[in-house]
């Protein structure tokens, strides 16, 4: 009875039903196909959003969803249109939140899968690339995990296609260039599968070109012209289309044939150059946003030709058509500009070079419009400048250098310290604004290196005086996204700002940098100008309140984030030398290296040129210490062929990286490296010549020596002291195998990391966690790591060299197919230690890729950029018997109260001291650097003690003293 009656309400109130539904659907087309287009024409964009938003409540009411997925749909649409990023955003987290409550709705995974890939596109357009990559991949996945979902069948192959094509750009953006290739041939290939008619050819060319873009960033041209000709054969054999295809086939020949002349300019084939040019010409049918490009190449091409007369023209042609286009302040005209310098330098026209370089500085700059060469912008109206401001300051430098060494004018080198200044000026913006990723930075730090090179030459031809200066600039060469992710980890380590204000803070900046670049690199007669003038204003704003909000609120965090201060030789002295110490920082150039030491009493920069193969010599050092002994088939032969080698190499090294400044150095040395001296053991560097290994002048025997990625972060890692001792230990079984070393294709058997942890263990004697054979998990690490202030992990270490992300440690179970045992560089990026040392016994963890400006980018790096205070590396496969017995002593020195330095060195002493020449060679003992925080872990109790009694003696000395004056003082006249 019951169910009866309610069948019959249902079916009375279904005309209702009905009846709203279509009410609903009659308001929706009204107020989207009506109503918001006619605001949008008006320019009045809040209106478009407030009736969108009244119209999404409404539906809410009515219980309307598959209307509201279209309404919310709508507001996403037309906030990228109004270039409103931040409603654009929000719009695409209420969808997301919005469809994981309602999993039944018609079509629901074409939606999400379409959603995901709206907001990977947004975090790819503001930078934000690791975001961006997950979405993305989330939307391929459901791409390809059903058949068919949307109702164009064709749709499924574009969004594959669409997906494929960003994420292989995603992955040329961080230096991926295998995984890139692999995704823009699956993106071919959806685009080859939606079919061979005509309509389809621009997007296979347009795969095709993106391919060939790749190989042109890989410098391989001759692939890219390959994959450029398929383009090419695309667009002209592709038949009849509509005209709408054909406008698009024209542009996609002509950019083709542009990119084919530039490379075979590269190549330095100049006729092909032209004639692809030409090709190129006959295609565009005179478009004014094609023909300044044509005549720009032209320029180039027969500038490479030394072809003046043609270059200059096409030069003026293509600047008269920019500048009509563009305006004079677009980076557009400052490629012209910087490009006529290139050519007046090439024609010995070198004042006239100047005044272009300075021209193009000029365009590039909002409000810098001083054509003295002797000027320069220091500060911006764009919060976030333009990046290729460096690369123009770079031949600025070089070019009032050039005139210097030709006529040594003092204004010349002064002009040429103060571009200098200038350009480190805007690598530091461009350092700490929202570059793309971090390949971006250490991809910026690579071009512009030579800048940090040229400031210390002007610097060290300058005189003393100029000392502090250049340690500065040497300082903000090194470390940079290493700095900057440390800062940023205790910045939110020591904040406590809430999440929704972390986000906010991240997207703003996002959205400033998009906008600034949206509206700098904007032609003249671009649509909605002003509504984007608007916006940058109002975000700019929210974004200066929001800091000065940060400012007053959580100030530790924004002294951390915003207002970084690279370290002085005078805070050296006082926070980061202890007693006798010093600190030596080395910046290897391609023309000259420099040293600069900082003592108790005094900072000393000494310039060398650099006048031989520095990477030749420490490879042939680094092989002469280890081949033998990793070898297959070790001989005596071999042996004599590596000793002398060795020998060779640790005595030239140090005449000319030590010897120069041996007199300013003490006992205690902090050495920050650079360049291929990040590989050297400075430990087995010789004095004097070879004797014998066992007798052989190495430097540990006159020094102890600890390292630092920079001075600026090593002060940071000596901020926040933690008293944390407790003991986290791993030491993972492995496979029987013959040999006790790793390498990519296996992990041997280690025979005595179990007992070595165990030793250690019952050294510190304090609270531990000792995980063994199959326990000692990387899972087990990463849940327990942050807990502890020591952390031990005995094991194998494995270089990757292509790809130094990828490098590992590895933990119980893992194999070459094991991923979820292996610790990657890249896992420690998401972690936060508290640790106060981390010892790495294990092979390679202080190897890694070398990077310009950055370092090594190794495993102990890893560790630092998660927080640990000090690490502890190797710097090649070490052998697990002289581990063990090096690691005991290193930690019995430790808990003596010995520093980390004098700990491992006296351990390596020892050690040499009770060895037969066969096991006394390097390879044995130098492979162990100290990193970062030196302080001692415990004091000596013993001193302690006797310091309590030596202060309770003086104390009652002084007593007794003070007792006597004022009885004397009582005594009558």
């Amino acid at each position: 009875m019951v169910r009866r009656i309610f069948w019959l309400m249902f079916l009375a109130l279904l005309p209702v039903f009905a009846w709203t539904q279509a009410a609903n659907e009659a308001l929706v087309d009204q107020v989207i196909g009506v109503e918001v287009p006619a605001y949008f024409e008006k320019g009045e964009f809040s209106r478009i959003f407030d009736t969108l938003t009244a119209l999404q409540r409404k539906l809410e009411q009515d219980g309307a969803t598959d209307l509201i997925v279209t309404t919310i749909n709508y507001k996403s649409y037309y906030a990228e249109r109004c270039n409103r990023l931040d409603t654009y955003y929000q719009a695409l987290l209420e969808m997301e939140v919005f469809l994981a409550k309602h999993p039944n709705l018609d079509n629901y995974q074409s939606y999400v899968i379409e959603n995901q890939m709206s907001i990977g596109r947004y975090f790819y357009d503001v930078g934000d690339w690791t975001r961006s990559l997950e979405k993305l991949q989330q939307a391929e996945v459901g791409l390809l995990s059903v058949s068919f979902l949307f109702e164009d069948a064709d749709r499924k192959w574009t969004n594959l296609q669409t997906v494929n094509t960003t994420i292989g750009a995603l992955y040329c953006k961080i230096g991926d260039y295998d995984a890139a290739f692999n995704y823009y041939m699956k993106s071919l290939e959806f685009a080859k599968s939606r079919g061979n008619s005509a309509t389809k050819a621009p997007d296979i060319a347009v795969a095709y070109k993106h391919l060939g873009d790749l190989f042109t960033q890989k410098k391989a041209y001759t692939k890219a012209l390959a994959y450029y000709q398929q383009a090419k054969v695309t667009c002209l054999t592709a038949g009849p289309v509509p005209a709408n295809i054909q406008v698009r086939l024209r542009s996609d020949l002509t950019t083709t044939l542009l990119e084919i002349g530039k490379l075979y300019r590269l190549k330095g084939e100049l006729p092909q150059s032209v004639a692809a040019l030409q090709a190129a010409e006959q295609v565009d049918a005179h478009d004014p946003q094609l023909d300044h490009e044509l005549w720009y190449n032209y320029a180039q091409t027969y500038a490479a030709q030394n072809d003046f007369v043609r270059a200059h023209t096409y030069f003026d042609l293509s600047m008269a058509a920019r500048r009509t286009i563009f305006g004079q302040k677009h980076f557009k005209i400052a490629e012209i500009y910087t490009a006529l310098g290139d050519l007046w330098r090439q024609e010995n026209q070198r004042e006239k070079a100047l005044a272009a370089y300075q021209e193009s500085i000029i365009a590039l700059s909002d409000d810098f419009t001083d054509t003295d060469i002797a000027k320069n912008p220091m500060t911006f109206v764009r919060t976030f400048v333009s990046k290729e401001l460096p690369g123009v300051f770079d031949r600025k430098i070089a070019l009032l250098l050039e005139l210097h060494a030709k006529n040594p004018v003092p204004s010349h080198l002064s002009a040429a310290w103060n571009a200098a200044l200038a350009a480190i000026n805007v690598l530091e913006l461009l350092k700490n604004g929202p570059i793309k990723a971090q390949e971006d930075k250490l991809q910026l730090m690579t071009e512009s290196f030579s800048i940090y090179e040229c400031a210390l030459h002007i610097a060290a031809m300058q005189g003393p005086d100029y000392t502090e200066a250049a340690f500065s600039i040497m300082e903000k060469s090194k470390a940079v996204v290493l700095l900057e992710s440390f800062k940023n980890a205790n910045a939110l380590h020591v904040a406590g700002i809430p999440d929704h204000l972390l986000e906010r803070e991240k997207q703003l900046r996002y959205q400033l940098a998009s906008l600034e670049d949206q509206q700098f690199r904007a032609s003249k007669q671009s649509n909605g100008s002003a509504t984007l003038q608007t916006k940058l204003t109002n975000i700019k704003l929210e974004y200066r309140q929001l800091v000065d909000s940060l400012e007053k609120q959580y100030p530790a965090y924004y002294a951390l984030k915003y207002a970084p201060q690279t370290i002085t030789s005078t805070i050296i002295r006082q926070e980061l030398l202890d007693g006798e110490q010093a600190l030596m920082e080395y910046f290897v150039g391609d023309k000259y290296f420099y040293i600069v030491v900082v003592s108790k009493k005094q900072t000393v920069l000494r310039e060398f040129r650099l006048d031989f193969p520095i990477t030749e010599w420490v490879q042939g050092l680094r092989s002469g210490i280890f081949d033998y002994q990793l070898a297959a088939a070790p001989t005596d032969s071999l042996f004599e062929r590596c000793k002398d080698q060795y020998a060779q190499y640790a005595y030239s090294l140090f005449q000319k990286m030590v010897a120069p400044v041996a007199d300013l150095l003490p006992e205690k040395i902090i050495v920050i490296p650079d360049g291929a001296l990040g590989y050297v053991p400075f430990d087995a560097l010789l004095k004097h010549p070879f004797t014998n290994f066992q007798s052989a002048s190495y430097l540990v025997r006159d020094h102890a020596i600890s390292y630092a990625y920079s001075a600026t972060l090593l002060r940071d890692m000596h901020k926040e002291s933690n008293s944390n001792r407790n003991l986290e230990a791993f030491a993972p079984s492995f496979p029987d195998k013959s040999r006790n070393v790793a390498t990519l294709s296996g992990l041997d058997t280690l025979f005595y990391n179990q007992s070595e942890v165990w030793a250690i263990c019952n050294t510190l004697g304090d609270s531990a966690l000792v995980l063994t054979g199959a326990a000692a998990t990387k899972t087990q690490f990463v849940q327990h790591a942050p807990l502890f202030g020591i952390i031990h992990i005995a094991s194998h270490g494995v270089l990757n060299s292509d790809a130094a992300d990828y490098s590992y440690v590895a933990f119980a179970g893992a194999t070459q197919n094991d991923q979820d045992n292996r610790l990657y560089v890249r896992d420690l990026y998401n972690m936060r230690l508290q640790a106060a040392m981390v010892v790495l016994s294990a092979c390679e963890t202080a190897l890694g890729r070398m990077q310009r400006g950055e370092g090594i980018i190794s495993l102990s790096r890893g560790f630092a950029y998660a927080g640990a205070q000090s690490i502890v590396a190797t710097l090649w496969a070490v052998n697990d018997t002289a581990t063990t017995r090096i690691m005991r002593d290193f930690y019995r020195n430790l808990k003596k109260g010995q520093t980390k330095d004098e700990a491992l060195r006296a351990a390596k002493l020892h050690y040499l001291d009770g060895q037969q020449v066969a096991l006394s060679t390097p390879f044995f003992w130098a492979a162990f650097t100290p990193i970062g925080n030196m302080e001692p872990l415990y004091h000596n109790q013993r001193w302690l003690l006797l310091g309590a009694m030596g202060g309770l003696i003086a104390a009652a000395i002084g007593s007794w003293l003070a007792w006597r004056f004022l009885s004397k003082q009582r005594q009558p006249a």
